[in-house]
């Protein structure tokens, strides 16, 4: 057994996305894990209600257990935060300033963040590097610029290992709430036997910086069990995808589907991402879009 397992790691967002598959690959390391979450309560095993935002609740989590690290997945997405800014601020920035002081109060040992590839804005053909500025255009991305800044001075000041996974766009089955559909769509109706449409709403000539949900779960995994990160942030890496060809492949591989795509460009976020630093530290080397589509068509 290594030394991270049999450590209790809390999860935040643990129903969500991408918490089913961190809390999934943490326990197959052999880690005990607490997941909480606000809005899907009991979808898991040792799944409990908590609000982030409520102080108490999440300071009778830890005074209830010996946490000893923690994956802070829980957040307002960039939609849901246009609609709701002050629930997003409450959540995103408040909640985050919480998970640190109750690290700080409980003496965890490190806090993983998931971050988002929001915090450099639009760029153009420019792979965005770890060391580029950052100039986010929503309050999404500024909350995570503040979290980023809020846990290296957690570090700085009082200790705490902090590591960030700036992550690409997430793709894959079972999003549950999303403004972007299509991204588990691709997924989910691979094996369909009657037509389809699918409605991608980006141009043919865009290109986007894409990652399996599975493949970010094993990233953040990485970042909780492996000795202490070298850097405190961390590019997600990406298969960077031209719409023209995600057509393509959905078509070919499944020829009941048809793939209808927009006009919309990139924005808000850049097109390419250099995730060498993340690869080069833990040495993940993740699998393409495509064969991820193919993998769903044949899957029993």
């Amino acid at each position: 057994m290594g030394a991270d397992e049999g450590l209790l790691t809390l999860v935040t967002g643990a129903g969500g996305f991408i918490g089913r598959g961190v809390v999934s690959r943490l326990k197959a390391r052999g880690c005990q894990v607490l997941g909480v979450d606000c809005g899907h309560p009991g979808d898991a095993d040792d799944v409990q209600h908590v609000d982030i935002a409520d102080q108490r609740q999440l300071e009778a989590i830890f005074e209830s257990r010996a946490i000893r690290r923690v994956v802070h997945l829980a957040s307002i997405l960039p939609t849901a935060s246009k609609i709701d800014p002050q629930r997003a601020t409450q959540v995103n920035i408040g909640g985050s300033l919480n998970v640190f002081e109750m690290a700080r109060r409980f003496a965890v040992e490190r806090v993983v963040y998931a971050s988002s590839i929001s915090v450099y804005g639009t760029r153009g053909n420019h792979a965005a590097m770890e060391s580029d500025a950052i100039a986010p255009s929503d309050l999404y991305g500024l909350a995570k610029v503040y979290v980023e800044m809020l846990g290296e001075g957690y570090q700085q000041v009082h200790g705490i290992s902090f590591a960030s996974l700036r992550i690409a766009t997430v793709v894959g089955p079972g999003a549950r709430a999303t403004a972007s559909p299509w991204r588990s769509q691709i997924f989910e109706e691979m094996q369909t036997t009657k037509a389809a449409v699918i409605e991608i709403p980006y141009a043919a000539t865009e290109v986007l910086p894409l990652v399996h949900v599975d493949d970010v779960a094993e990233m953040l995994a990485l970042l909780t069990t492996s000795d202490t990160p070298s850097e405190n942030i961390y590019n997600s890496p990406a298969d960077h995808v031209q719409m023209s060809e995600m057509k393509d492949w959905i078509e070919s591989i499944n020829p009941q589907i048809q793939v209808k795509l927009g006009e919309r460009v990139v924005s808000g976020f850049p097109g390419r991402v250099d995730g060498e630093r993340f690869t080069g530290e833990f040495g993940l080397d993740i699998r393409s879009i495509k064969e991820w589509l193919e993998d769903s068509a044949h899957r029993s």
